[in-house]
């Protein structure tokens, strides 16, 4: 491998123009819990024309990698944490005979955190870096149920897909709903929450999506009141997204 160039987190790109064969490097410092996301532009040509690798390294040892395939115009590393301090490595490696002139770009990533009430007030959030997250905290109970609404800001609609979730703060995924590029909201029905502790919303852009969204959960109580069986019609009431009218009636066998 040549000799290293240098890459600054935050920094402008970098232009490298890659021979067949060669594997070129960028080295930057590091702290413990620092995360970093990193790009690969096609140049010229404007889309690989073989396999590339985009990795991030420390001690020789691979911590993040992406693979472009040929025909694809960018590669992205999406957030890795740093689990130690000292020199990391960015490497763009083209499979077999790949080269050309590409860009490489890295980031220091801060997830955007905040708190979130359950009775549908929005709430706000800017994601302008490349793997930037945004975690809401909410305190739930077990059996409860919550749903959330994802609305795209700016832009609108979507550029790129993203995941709304509800999970656990241990990091056990309760539910997700994922909205491609071009939609303009992302809901998740009512969840059942499977303990009581705390909780959060995650709002995650794929690859380099970003923007402004607002962002809405609910507590939900379904509707439950008896019908009877002679027509009578009942009205149900259900004004909270995600909600739902359960009906009850008694039967007898055969009717």
């Amino acid at each position: 491998m040549a000799r290293c160039g240098v890459i600054v987190p935050g920094g402008p790109a970098i232009m490298v123009t890659v021979a067949p064969g060669q594997v070129p490097c960028f080295k930057f410092n590091g702290a413990p819990g620092q995360m970093v996301s990193t790009r690969m532009l096609a140049v010229s040509p404007s889309a690989f024309n073989d396999t590339w690798s985009l990795c991030v390294r420390k001690s020789g040892e691979n911590i993040g990698c992406h693979f472009a395939l040929n025909g694809q115009t960018s590669n992205f590393v999406d957030t890795v944490a740093l689990v130690a301090g000292g020199e990391y490595q960015v490497t763009l490696d083209p499979w077999g005979a790949g080269g050309g002139m590409v860009s490489g770009q890295l980031w220091n990533v801060v997830h955007v955190t905040g708190t979130i009430p359950t009775d549908g007030t929005p709430v706000s959030v800017v994601l302008d870096t490349p793997g930037q997250n945004a975690m809401l905290s909410f305190s739930g109970t077990s059996g409860q149920n919550v749903s959330a609404l994802l609305s795209a800001l700016t832009p609108t609609p979507f550029e790129s897909a993203w995941n709304l979730c509800i999970q656990r703060a241990d990091g056990f995924n309760v539910g997700c709903h994922f909205v491609p590029g071009g939609y303009p909201t992302s809901f998740t029905d009512a969840l059942v929450l499977p303990s009581t502790g705390s909780y959060y919303v995650l709002i995650d852009p794929w690859d380099l999506g970003g923007g402004s969204a607002s962002v809405s959960l609910w507590n939900v109580v379904h509707v439950t009141q008896p019908i009877d069986g002679d027509g009578t019609p009942v009205t149900v009431a259900v004004n909270t997204p995600g909600q739902r009218g359960i009906l009850t009636f008694n039967g007898t066998v055969g009717q």
